[in-house]
């Protein structure tokens, strides 16, 4: 899995207060991570406005169309990378300038959930450009780093004996949180958290167990499948927390890729499918082409022992938690897509719920759900051997 570089779990905030009389696209905030080969920049808007970067002299200068912000400020960093951080306010547009040590190397990219333009600014000489880096910019061209450069891969771990192999997939990490409950839980920690007890579980069982990621890394989607395509596993579970504006919704789901069961199972799918990285139409467009994939894969029978994982697991834990699980679903998620063995989709529970956040931030709790989809999985593989 690609990890070279490994962001804090927390940035630091440069607050900026947006004018809230202003009609045109807010700057918020801008946040930046430290690492050891790079300094990612994030700025926080309303919405992702057209913008260019450019190079003057020793400064990245991102020149953010129809943006405003309440008052320009200088920020010191100083990491041996970035100088610091100046935001500028014109007419109608804003800047964010970033001050460099040396020669700017960067990378430029956006973000839609929530929206944010992204700059890496790269030391040179490294051996190979930042594992967490994200797609590049719908807006703007891709930037070449280091000719070649790949990010490096370093071995997955799997635990425990027996003849099957389970990739468990934690979603979302790194620089994608994914949903945020209102207590400030996020869907990253839980799947984390929530992986690791139905590996101790599927270990105890006599299984052995992988990991997509053992730590807060950013994970492309098709990357998920692929680790577990390498290590010829025979089941994959992607779990996540689901997330509605509504804090009534209730429940878990179990998902495995197919055509979309209904409109709310779709919906569910373009949610998760946003960790691409892209915006909502192109996100959309490429769900649109895999559901047309889908319909001559219906008869494929990877679909069909999916469908029997994704009932086995459903069957362990209806009826067995404090809340509803709601229901078996269908639906075209990307982090399934390519996988060569029954692959399945858990939405553990809403996170935008609050009673079911209180749940998933409880240990007790995380453990109980946990067994339970061990039991699933367990009785699922029992069934085959």
């Amino acid at each position: 899995m690609a990890a070279s570089t490994t962001l804090p779990s927390t940035a630091t905030p440069i607050a900026i207060l947006p004018s809230q009389a202003d009609s045109s696209i807010l700057l918020s905030n801008v946040r930046y991570y430290s690492a050891t080969n790079y300094t990612r920049i994030v700025i926080d808007l309303s919405k992702v406005p057209d913008y260019k970067v450019t190079v003057e002299g020793g400064y990245i200068v991102v020149n953010l169309r129809s943006t405003r912000v309440s008052k320009e400020e200088t920020y010191k960093i100083r990491d041996g990378l970035v100088k610091d951080v100046e935001v500028l306010s014109g007419d109608d547009h804003s800047k964010v300038r970033i001050g460099v040590e040396g020669i700017p190397l960067y990378r430029d990219f956006t973000l839609e959930q929530p929206p944010r333009v992204v700059i890496d600014v790269l030391r040179r000489g490294q051996p190979s450009i930042p594992s967490v880096v994200s797609p590049p910019s719908v807006s703007g061209e891709q930037k070449p780093l280091v000719q070649g450069a790949m990010p490096q891969k370093e071995e997955t771990q799997v635990r425990g004996k027996g003849r099957f192999l389970v990739v468990l997939d934690p979603g979302h990490g790194g620089e994608d949180a994914g949903a945020i409950g209102a207590m400030g839980t996020k869907e990253k920690d839980v799947t984390l958290s929530v992986s690791f007890l139905v590996r101790d579980e599927l270990v105890k069982r006599g299984y052995r167990v992988a990991l997509t990621r053992d730590r807060d890394i950013t994970i492309p989607l098709e990357e998920r499948a692929r680790i577990a395509n390498r290590l010829k596993a025979d089941a994959f579970i992607s779990i996540h927390c689901n997330a509605a504006f509504s804090p009534s919704a209730s429940g878990s789901e179990v998902y495995y890729m197919a055509l979309p069961t209904d409109s709310s199972a779709m919906a569910v799918a373009l949610r998760e499918n946003m960790e691409l990285g892209l915006d909502k139409e192109e996100v959309k467009k490429r769900t649109d082409v895999l559901v047309r994939i889908l319909e001559d894969m219906m008869k494929n029978a990877k679909i069909n022992d999916s469908a029997k994982l994704a009932e086995s697991i459903y069957g362990a834990m209806r009826g067995r938690l404090e809340i509803p699980v709601r229901r078996i679903a269908q639906a075209p998620f990307f982090v399934l897509r390519g996988a060569m063995m029954p692959a399945v989709l858990i939405e553990v529970a809403f996170i935008s719920n609050p009673r079911e956040e209180r749940l998933l931030r409880d240990a007790s709790w995380q453990r109980k759900v946990a067994t339970l989809i061990a039991d699933g999985i367990n009785r699922y593989l029992s069934s085959i051997r």
